[in-house]
């Protein structure tokens, strides 16, 4: 039986936490991903790649700079197993 209420994507998605949001360079994210490497890749408002990376996962901890980036809204995705979630952060000027 498939319960909906202890899904994988459910547990994923509760246990990321990022900040600071709004930020003015560096995002700090703790998140609970039991695989070796993860990934994630950084999108403008137009939907084009500024950023991606693959990268161990030696602890629950990663830091992502946003400092290179114009101020906006981006989209961050993480990639943790199989599991996808986007955020938006917010880089200010």
């Amino acid at each position: 039986l498939y319960d909906r209420q202890t899904s994988i994507e459910a547990e994923f998605e509760e246990k990321i936490i990022i900040s600071p949001n709004p930020t003015s360079s560096i995002v700090n994210l703790s998140l609970d991903c039991s695989v070796e490497k993860t990934s994630y890749t950084i999108t403008n408002q137009s939907g084009q790649i500024v950023g991606e990376r693959t990268v161990p996962m030696s602890s629950n901890q990663l830091q992502i700079d946003f400092s290179p980036f114009p101020s906006g809204v981006y989209f961050l995705t993480i990639r943790c197993g199989g599991e996808l979630k986007t955020y938006k952060v917010v880089r200010e000027g």
